[in-house]
């Protein structure tokens, strides 16, 4: 069963299970990313949501070919992560609101600042939401950074929400130094480490 809420921005065209004359008799799990959700279409559903072609989806041809046979066999278990982790979000939401801080722990906050056009907005937004949105997401990031005395907040106006498409050297980078700094232990002034 296929759960949309506001905007569907993956069109059923990008399953290769849905091609060809015999779509409605495939066997096919579509992932739909939404505006809200993120729900798993059965084929029962593709003939609905052969009706919501017309709806725009940057990233499907960015997806190498060759990528998209993985890529349909890892949506089950990336559907019930993201099901699960959807259905904890109220909750995670409150844990991060009491946790006041991570000490000195290194923390990366990757932010994607690319501007949206208008004709990018989805249907029924307007420009001035669409920017009170944003500002209040880029002011949600900042308070992300400062959770650690040990953070690095990199803002990227050459990225989408989909940094990973547009540059995943960032998040590369952002793993080393992390990888780095956890290789490194920062030791207080005045303490002595003796030993290996």
């Amino acid at each position: 069963m296929a759960r949309v809420d506001r905007y569907v921005v993956v069109e059923p065209q990008s399953c290769p299970s849905c091609q060809g004359n015999d779509w409605e008799s495939r066997d096919c799990s579509i992932s739909l990313l939404c505006g809200g959700s993120t729900g798993r279409a059965s084929n029962r559903n593709c003939r609905v949501l052969r009706l919501l072609h017309h709806l725009p989806n940057p990233n499907a041809g960015r997806i190498p070919p060759e990528m998209l046979p993985q890529l349909k066999a890892f949506a089950p278990q990336s559907n019930l992560a993201v099901e699960a982790e959807a259905q904890l979000f109220h909750r995670n939401l409150n844990r991060a609101q009491t946790t006041p801080s991570l000490g000195d722990r290194p923390l990366v906050v990757l932010t994607a600042a690319k501007p949206v056009t208008v004709d990018q907005l989805p249907r029924g937004f307007t420009a001035d939401y669409m920017q009170q949105q944003i500002a209040v997401w880029q002011e949600l990031q900042a308070e992300l950074a400062t959770l650690s005395s040990s953070s690095r907040q990199i803002i990227s106006e050459q990225s989408g929400h989909l940094m990973y498409f547009d540059q995943p050297s960032l998040i590369i980078d952002g793993i080393h130094h992390l990888s780095t700094s956890l290789e490194t232990p920062v030791i207080p002034a005045g303490l002595t480490v003796r030993g290996s």
